[in-house]
């Protein structure tokens, strides 16, 4: 069973293609490794669960989506305030799902790809997706150490550095 990091849940994956049957297939390849999955075949409608659904933990994402793409749809689902009543909810991992010829083919898809890529996606998976590639890559995103907070410095240590 794969465990997300907020209190041992299932890990809940947000799928967003707009072809039914690459969602349909996903959910049913991710549900025989025990995960929750929820699809979306829109950015909007994505947008949509990601504001009312704080359980997701991961987002597949087609690079094209009718009306925006997936760089347009991370942006604005790095601008919601995820929380629960614990406290503030680790950002998504977002993985960018491409056909080979988008991911390959001419510099304008190759910009794309990297540009997501420096935006903050996870990863780039090419379809048809090797669900145990996709598996691995999963929980080893929730495996990773999150990042430490800075130790607080000390007001005499902040005059020290402002007598200097």
């Amino acid at each position: 069973m794969i465990l997300n990091s907020q209190q041992g849940e299932i890990m809940k994956i947000l799928i967003v293609d707009e072809i039914g049957f690459i969602r349909q297939s996903l959910t049913q390849k991710l549900s025989r490794y025990h995960f929750t999955t929820v699809a979306a075949e829109s950015g909007e409608e994505a947008l949509a669960i990601l504001n009312s659904d704080f359980s997701v933990d991961a987002v597949l994402t087609s690079l094209f989506l009718p009306s925006m793409n997936a760089i347009d749809l991370y942006k604005a689902a790095s601008k919601i305030e995820r929380f629960n009543d614990e406290g503030v909810i680790p950002p998504l991992h977002f993985y960018l799902m491409v056909t080979r010829e988008h991911g390959t083919s001419s510099p304008k898809m190759k910009e794309l790809t990297r540009e997501a890529l420096a935006v903050g996606f996870k990863d780039l998976l090419v379809k048809p997706i090797d669900i145990e590639l996709l598996v691995s890559k999963l929980q080893n995103s929730i495996t990773e150490e999150p990042v430490e907070e800075p130790e607080p410095v000390s007001i005499a240590a902040t005059n020290q550095v402002d007598e200097e």
